[in-house]
């Protein structure tokens, strides 16, 4: 018997595939059902490679997750440019730290969104500029809040 036939008609042919194992009927044989393939005589779920809903083996993915976030470079799923891993899925830079654009973890900017008026302090965080304060999610201007103020702290005083 094959991988995933329960029963055959004869040697080179099986009646009944193991669908509770992922195993659907093609021709006379039982192949993985889509989005899975086949190892050590198993169906394995592409969603086991990061990122990934199509795959050719455990090793190529064909297809990445939907949505922002998800690149496919040479077989494998990747976060673009301004996203990072976050647990199993790729979360914008700007969600994870206030300002960011470019980040190298959920912790740490590597560039700051400067046409916002932000700028990254050593701590790899984004903070407002000089003569800014942060204002909810916003960097204003000292001076439209506090008249004839030029500088002020990160709550407006």
């Amino acid at each position: 018997m094959s991988a995933g036939c329960l029963s055959c008609v004869d040697n080179k042919t099986c009646a009944q595939c193991d669908s509770g194992n992922k195993f659907v009927k093609n021709g006379t044989k039982c192949i993985c059902a889509d989005n899975y393939v086949e190892f050590q005589q198993t169906c394995i779920s592409c969603e086991t490679i990061f990122g990934c809903v199509s795959c050719s083996d455990l090793n190529t993915c064909t297809k990445c997750q939907p949505g922002p976030g998800f690149v496919l470079e040479n077989g494998k799923c990747k976060c673009t440019s301004g996203y990072v891993v976050d647990g199993s899925t790729c979360k914008a830079c700007s969600i994870s730290i206030l300002g960011c654009l470019n980040c190298s973890d959920t912790k740490h900017c590597a560039l700051c969104n400067e046409t916002d008026h932000f700028e990254l302090n050593s701590e790899g965080k984004c903070e407002c500029v000089e003569k800014y304060w942060l204002n909810k999610n916003t960097c204003e201007l000292c001076s439209e809040k506090f008249h004839n103020c030029e500088t002020c702290t990160e709550d407006g005083m």
